[in-house]
């Protein structure tokens, strides 16, 4: 896992950081609709889905060693 990324539902205003595992939840996005989720980590940005009930793995493959 990349140290410290952070995770963002901007549609909702809500921010987490990750774990030492790389884990993180929003308890209070309703898991009934799909949401956008940015994710900032060294300087670089991904967007993904995220679908109720899917496990989700975002990757920063050019960041990793």
């Amino acid at each position: 896992p990349i140290a410290d990324p952070t995770v963002e539902v901007a549609a909702l205003g809500l921010f987490a950081r990750t774990d030492g595992d790389g884990a993180f939840r929003f308890p209070t996005v309703p898991a009934t609709s799909a949401v956008s989720l940015v994710v900032r980590a060294k300087r670089h940005i991904r967007t993904v889905r995220a679908r109720p009930g899917e496990a989700l793995r975002i990757r920063f493959d050019d960041l990793e060693g």
